[in-house]
Formats: structure tokens, C-alpha cells, sequence
């Protein structure tokens, strides 16, 4: 018996051909999001209300990260999150953090801690011990900080003592004036560069100096970078670009995707001593999470609106007004932030051809949709996804093949062929878009189930009831 077959079993709605989804669809606060301010609320320099904050587990394990090293975090049934931050205490916590398998967790606190100069002990789920910390830990250590690995070097679990507050960093300058700089190798995962940034203010602040975050290596998912860095703006922080503006404008940088740049070109920021002071945020809907009932008008032939769209926004999710356009979809935002989506025709839906290097977690979505188009697709760029929650290019692999489908793993790429699909006791491997993967072939290949739909509830502890009720939706296509 497979681990999998000791998980419940979900049956995927089916919607039969000639009914079309017509709904409305009101998707919770950002992880990403969310996230990032509990770790800028621990640095402020007051009390901090986070206004639409995910309820999640990811989220969760975060304000107990934060509650382990002095924070309080109390959740309201408004949602909203009031964070008291214990800056000048923190120093003196001994805490002992439970990383789940979030990797802002495990990679965003550590950061956190290192700045802090705590002693923190960290481990988490059996899946997060295989997921690779290997290049923040080395960034870690050469700042200052002292990192013991109890099992395989660079992964979960292992012991952190903090930078001390005296050392003039691996640069070895002593001038105060002059940047502490770090260096990051990010061609494994954005978050270990949003780890640094996030907690440069705090690292700065204590050594009263300016900290510098440099990459080096390839650069994937750079909007999730650029999120940190407009986060720290947001909250008051002075963040200056350390190289050429691209390394601040947008995915058609020269030093995204699949180029791994020079020294010289490396992005780098600059993050004065200056502590986080905003007292009031509010969170986007999570637009990565959205894809999921984007993806269901679209291979339905039915149509989705989803309100509260931001009009400016550095979350990946936003490529799926694109990314459903290329496939065929109708796209539009209203003047009142509404996202409506309508599919082409069932069975019409159209391939694409995607570097997916920027917004690779969108990725078992697209792939989803890719499995049931009536053309050819190819997703590039995705290497890195084999350090996710499971290795996701296999995985998406495995689960096409399972399903009867025509797909080729590549080292850094999936090819997906139009081929007829059935039914299928779709895996999960503890992924929730691996989860969410399943939902949404279920939706046009009957007799699809999916082991642990519960899953989900890592970043959207509602996906099963927002998914009855777009199911709920769908209407005959002859009124």
C-alpha cells in the first residue's frame, strides 16, 4: 500500500459538458503577503493590525514562530491580526520553531532570528527536511551566524545562534558607513534572497549600518522578490538599488529567468538602519490562489469574477489574466476591481508556450490546463519547482501519465500533448497545488479523486466549500 492510499479520497466535482460555471468567487488574503508583514510587524516599532490576513496553516505557523520569540499575535473573526512586536526582548528568546513545510517559515525566521541574535532550535514536517536551505544557511553563517545541522548538512533540522551584534560581517569592512554586504546564491529559491531582505532592517539597525543583499547564480521568481523589497517601502523602510534598476523593474530584466548574472550585474539592494513603522496593513487577495477558479472558467467554457483585483501588484498570480488570454479566455477588470474571466469553448482551449522561471508556482495550475487543451503546451523555467513542497515537475509528470495523458519531463521543462484523459485516483504528495492540480482536471474528466484534499489548507483552508460553490454555479448552456 502507497502512502498515499492511507489519505482520504476526495471525488473531484465533475461539471457535464453542456453546463457552464457562472460565478462569483471571494479569494482570502495572500500567503505571501501575510507572511512578509508578520515578519516586518515583529521588527516594528509598534503595535501593527494586519488587515485581511490569511488564516492558514502556513500563516499560522508563522505568528507561532513570532510567539516563540516574544511576539504576540492575536487573530480577530474579522480577519484581522494584531501583532505586538518584542524587539528589544527578542534577543534573549531560546525558541524552538515548527517550520511545518512552509518555506517562508523556514526560511524567512531563520533570517529573522540571525538578525536578532537569537538562539533558535528549527525543524518541521518530514517533507520539509528534503526541501534545500543549503544557500541561505551559507549567507547565514558568512553574516555572522553560528548554524549547527542535526542530519544532512544545509536541510532541517539544525540550531541557530544569531549574529552578535559587534561583527562587521564576511566583507570584513569596519568602516560604519560603509554597507554590510551579504551575499545569496537564488537560483534554488526566491525566498532565501526575501529571507535577507526582509530582516535587513533589523540586522542594520543593530549594527547601525546599511546591510546590502546581493544575488548571485540564476535569479528565479523575481516578482516574489520584488515583493520584499516594495513591502519594506510600504512599511517606511529606505531601500536603495545596489546595481542597475532592473534588478527593481519587473520580470524582463536581464538578470531573470534562466541568466545568471556577473558579479557586476549581480541584483543587489541596500537596506538602511531604519525599523519598520507602519501601525495598519491591509492584505491582497491571494492572486496565486485564484488560478484555480480562473482555470475552471476556463476549461468549462463557463465564466468566474473575482473581486478586489489590485490594479498595481507585484504577486505572480497576476499573469493569469495573461496566461488566460494566451489560452483562449476572455479577460477583463472592471472599474470596480473585478477580474472576470470567461472561457473559450469547451474543448477549445487553446496550449501555451511559457518560461514559467518568474511564477513558478502557478505552474501545476498551468499544467492543469495544459492537460486538457486541445494544443500543445511547453513550461520552461521550472527546475527550481523540484525543491517545492515535492519535486513538481516529476510530480505534475506522474500525475498526467496516471490520468492517460501525453507528457515529457525535461530537466527544466514539461512538454504537454492533447490526449483524451480518464479517470484517476489523482496524489497529492502533502502539496496543495498538487491538490488543487486534481480539482481542477476533475472538473471536465469524470471520476477523478484526489488523496488529501485537506491539503489545501497550507494557503486556503476554504478551497473545498469555494470550489462546491463555483461547482454550485454551473448552469445549462442551452438557457
Amino acid at each position: 500500500m502507497t502512502a498515499g492510499a492511507l489519505l482520504p479520497l476526495w471525488s473531484a466535482p465533475f461539471i457535464e459538458p453542456h453546463r457552464r460555471i457562472d460565478a462569483s468567487v471571494t479569494v482570502p488574503g495572500s500567503k505571501s503577503l501575510t507572511n512578509r508583514a508578520f515578519i516586518l510587524a515583529a521588527q516594528s516599532t509598534n503595535e501593527c493590525v494586519i488587515d485581511g490576513a490569511l488564516d492558514s496553516r502556513d500563516t499560522r505557523l508563522m505568528a507561532d514562530a513570532l510567539e516563540q520569540l516574544g511576539c504576540t499575535v492575536d487573530w480577530d473573526s474579522t480577519g484581522s491580526a494584531r501583532v505586538r512586536p518584542s524587539r528589544h526582548t527578542m534577543g534573549e528568546a531560546r525558541a524552538h520553531i515548527d517550520c511545518g513545510l512552509a518555506g517562508t517559515v523556514m526560511r524567512f525566521v531563520p533570517a529573522l532570528c540571525a538578525a536578532a541574535g537569537v538562539h533558535a532550535f528549527f525543524d518541521g514536517d518530514e517533507g520539509a527536511r528534503v526541501r534545500p536551505l543549503d544557500a541561505l544557511l551559507s549567507a547565514l553563517t558568512s553574516a555572522g551566524a553560528r548554524i549547527t545541522c542535526h542530519g544532512e548538512p544545509g536541510f532541517l533540522p539544525f540550531e541557530l545562534d544569531g549574529i552578535p551584534a559587534d561583527i562587521c560581517g564576511s566583507d570584513g569592512v569596519t568602516n560604519r558607513h560603509a554597507p554590510m554586504t551579504i551575499d545569496v546564491d537564488t537560483h534554488e529559491s526566491s525566498q532565501f534572497a526575501s529571507a535577507l531582505l526582509l530582516s535587513a532592517p533589523l540586522l542594520a539597525t543593530r549594527m547601525n549600518r546599511p546591510v546590502q543583499i546581493r544575488l548571485t547564480g540564476r535569479v528565479v521568481s523575481l516578482p516574489h522578490i520584488q515583493m520584499s523589497v516594495r513591502t519594506l517601502q510600504e512599511w517606511g523602510v529606505t531601500v536603495r538599488s545596489g546595481t542597475d534598476e532592473g534588478g527593481l523593474n519587473g520580470p524582463d530584466s536581464a538578470t531573470c529567468g534562466s541568466t545568471t548574472p556577473t558579479d557586476a550585474q549581480a541584483p543587489s539592494w541596500i537596506i538602511e538602519p531604519e525599523l519598520p513603522i507602519l501601525s495598519h496593513v491591509a492584505i491582497e487577495p491571494d492572486l496565486s490562489n485564484a488560478g484555480p477558479f480562473i482555470a475552471a472558467a476556463l476549461v468549462t467554457g463557463g465564466q468566474v469574477r473575482i473581486p478586489h483585483w489590485p490594479v498595481h501588484t507585484t504577486q505572480p498570480g497576476d499573469a493569469f489574466r495573461q496566461i488566460a488570454q494566451q489560452m483562449g479566455g476572455q479577460v477583463n477588470v472592471d472599474a470596480d476591481g473585478i477580474l472576470c474571466v470567461k472561457g473559450p469553448e469547451r474543448g477549445r482551449l487553446l496550449g501555451v508556450d511559457r518560461d514559467m522561471s518568474d511564477i513558478g508556482e502557478l505552474t501545476p495550475t498551468v499544467a492543469a490546463l495544459a492537460a486538457v487543451a486541445s494544443t500543445e503546451s511547453h513550461l520552461s523555467g521550472i527546475s527550481h519547482l523540484r525543491g517545492h513542497e515535492t519535486d513538481r515537475v516529476s510530480a505534475l509528470r506522474t500525475e498526467i501519465e496516471r490520468l492517460g495523458g501525453d507528457v515529457t519531463e525535461h530537466p527544466d521543462a514539461l512538454t504537454i500533448r492533447p490526449r483524451a484523459l480518464h479517470a484517476a485516483d489523482l496524489h497529492t504528495y502533502h502539496d496543495h497545488r498538487m491538490a488543487m492540480f486534481g480539482a481542477i482536471i476533475g472538473l471536465v474528466v469524470d471520476g477523478v479523486r484526489v488523496f488529501d484534499i485537506g491539503t489545501t489548507g497550507k494557503t486556503l483552508p476554504d478551497f473545498v466549500a469555494l470550489w462546491q460553490a463555483t461547482v454550485a454555479s454551473a448552469e445549462s448552456g442551452d438557457q
